[in-house]
């Protein structure tokens, strides 16, 4: 995964380009999936937050700026809170 290509993607997304937030997605979500169902331990609640990181990151993709941060940076932000918010009881 090429980080450049990363940032160019999350840009475009922020833009309301959805191929390539396709593009950024299918590059991304195999290691945001790997982390969370590491952090969650559990498989459908993995799924479910890498659901929620990817809406959270559509919704603030228009923020992104890659002069203050990397794309993986933005997407780990994104993360950030959804292992706490849906740790299995």
């Amino acid at each position: 995964m090429e980080l450049d290509e990363v940032d160019a993607f999350l840009q475009a997304a922020g833009r309301g380009d959805f191929d390539a937030f396709a593009s950024f997605y299918d590059r991304t979500a195999p290691a945001v999936y790997n982390h969370l169902h590491h952090v969650l331990g559990d498989t459908a609640a993995a799924e479910r937050a890498t659901v929620r990181v990817y809406v959270r990151v559509w919704r603030t993709a228009p923020d992104f700026d890659p002069a203050v941060m990397s794309g993986a940076s933005f997407l780990l932000r994104a993360c950030r809170p959804t292992p706490e918010a849906h740790r299995p009881a």
